[in-house]
């Protein structure tokens, strides 16, 4: 959620959120658009909600993989928003983010709620955010492949900058 400080926008989260403590009436209140990927009519429910902000005129942040990883590039995504897109002809302005080490990433191991803490509790995180161009067109499968090819290429990009994916240092006993 890193790219909120930087945009407006309704995110699109885990149904699960919804059950946390705090967190979660806040991000109801917020206008968070919910789901839960087992469920088609969960699905079928937030598609319909992004339609609906989306043709309100509202931006909405859709991380399309639906999950979090520290794979090398980008999972594969969900064509569901791509659809919406193209059919309203409403712009995608893909962004890449890329940690600076690998030990940021939330690669499931741990609750979300127990990497939030583990995160909280460093001194200093360094992430690279990158927004690209906007993509338009009416052809969802061409609107999700030149999202994902600009941000594997800029992934790559920031890595190289980075000299690429180091572990914690903190972790590995270096200061």
């Amino acid at each position: 959620m890193f790219a909120l400080h930087y945009l407006e926008a309704n995110p699109v989260s885990r149904s699960d959120v919804r059950n946390y403590p705090f967190v979660g009436k806040g991000a109801e209140i917020s206008g968070i658009i919910f789901v839960n990927k087992e469920s088609k009519s969960s699905r079928s429910a937030s598609k319909e909600a992004i339609y609906n902000a989306l043709k309100e005129g509202k931006s909405v942040l859709i991380y399309p993989e639906g999950k979090t990883g520290a794979q090398p590039l980008t999972a594969t995504f969900q064509k569901g928003s791509f659809d919406v897109a193209a059919e309203l002809n409403v712009p995608v302005i893909p962004f890449a983010m890329e940690y600076k080490s690998l030990d940021d990433y939330w690669d499931h191991t741990d609750t979300m709620a127990g990497h939030y803490f583990k995160y909280l509790a460093k001194p200093r995180t360094y992430l690279k955010l990158s927004v690209g161009e906007a993509i338009h067109g009416d052809n969802a499968f061409a609107l999700l492949r030149q999202s994902q090819q600009w941000i594997n290429d800029e992934i790559i990009s920031q890595r190289a900058e980075w000299g690429g994916l180091a572990p914690d240092k903190e972790a590995i006993g270096m200061k």
